[in-house]
């Protein structure tokens, strides 16, 4: 390993969870409800897909470490996989409980695919997943790959797993091109939602860590190229514009363009570079959204689906023939009310629930 930085925490990254999610917000509370037009901006995909990069880096990192320290397997996958309990289950758990006993949108016909994280792969055979779970997709995702990636980097040779990961992303890329030239069913629900349809975004992360690791001078010189991340997102913009959603092309290399930004911001982070997006994130409400996005992304949409309707009804009766702007415009109170009640409680849920389960991941590192 050539890594001389020994850094767990990074702050730009930590940042880069609050925009990831502030995207994610954008396109829920603003565009799928009020602007269907603007879905073209893909915010929300380019918003999950950051998460993606993100978690392949942070994971991978972790276990390349360990691996590289001759860590027993044994102590390894436990002190992974009790972390990952510790961070992710009790309130996703907790959500699901709630969501479940109240029969939110008939959520008991999923308890089985929610409780399993499988409700990504019910999405893709059967459909019909209520809208209040619609975003937990990605978490399922997620906790696919953490089921099994610590055991592929473990069984992996050292000198292959660069090789391994690349393979990976090339075989994500490959599948989605697949699917959608021999028309697979519901082929657009697994490229966007299949855990190896989302590789290249997780592998680009996990190659991040690689290379961070055994080749940092390179990657120094290859994040160089600071103007590259925003020509791929022009292009990227560009391509949804002009293209059909359903195409080959977008189908094929969305999610692969959106990882290769992710790329570049999540490696900026990692190295702590100066750039012009070190400045744009290097702020405390950023760096706070990003804190509390995991149960700012939990919780969020189900506040939306349960209470929207009530409170544009509500806002609209009380400013009706007062201020015809936000009238017309309620969209405007809404984000600014369902942001500002999704931070709250996920503040709550954070310091109640998650800071104190957290401090026990201390005791394995």
């Amino acid at each position: 390993m050539t890594d001389t930085g020994s850094q767990r925490f990074y702050v730009q990254l930590e940042s880069l969870r609050g925009i990831a999610v502030f995207l994610v917000l954008i396109s829920h509370f603003i565009v799928v409800k009020y602007f269907p037009g603007l879905k073209v901006f893909r915010l929300g995909f380019l918003g999950v897909n950051l998460f993606f990069v993100l978690s392949g880096f942070l994971i991978t990192e972790i276990l390349l470490r360990e691996i590289h320290a001759q860590k027993k397997t044994g102590e390894i996958l436990k002190n992974f996989y009790v972390k990952r309990v510790l961070r992710i289950f009790p309130i996703y758990y907790l959500t699901i409980a709630l969501l479940t006993i109240f029969d939110v949108q008939n959520s008991r016909h999923d308890v089985v695919w929610s409780f399993t994280y499988t409700l990504n792969i019910k999405d893709i055979w059967f459909g019909g997943i209520s809208e209040v779970m619609g975003h937990l997709w990605s978490l399922c995702v997620e906790e696919q790959f953490y089921l099994i990636w610590p055991l592929l980097l473990i069984l992996v040779p050292l000198l292959l797993k660069r090789y391994f990961v690349i393979a990976f992303i090339c075989l994500s890329i490959l599948l989605r091109f697949l699917t959608t030239t021999f028309q697979f069913r519901e082929f657009e629900v697994f490229n966007h939602s299949a855990m190896m349809a989302c590789m290249d975004s997780l592998g680009l992360g996990a190659l991040l860590a690689h290379t961070k690791l055994t080749r940092i001078e390179f990657l120094k010189k290859l994040l160089s190229y600071r103007w590259l991340p925003l020509l791929v997102l022009v292009f990227f913009i560009i391509l949804n514009l002009v293209l059909p959603t359903q195409g080959v092309i977008l189908q094929t290399f969305s999610a692969t363009l959106c990882a290769i930004i992710g790329f570049y911001l999540v490696g900026w982070g990692a190295l702590n570079m100066p750039t012009l997006w070190s400045r744009i994130v290097d702020h405390a409400p950023v760096r706070y959204l990003g804190k509390i996005s995991y149960g700012v992304y939990i919780y969020h949409l189900v506040l939306l689906v349960l209470f929207e309707r009530r409170f544009s009804n509500w806002w609209k009766s009380i400013i009706k023939g007062k201020i015809n702007f936000l009238y017309y415009n309620s969209w405007i109170m809404s984000f600014l009310a369902f942001t500002a009640l999704t931070i709250i409680i996920a503040t709550a849920s954070f310091y109640m629930i998650e800071k104190p389960l957290l401090k026990l991941k201390a005791k394995f590192y």
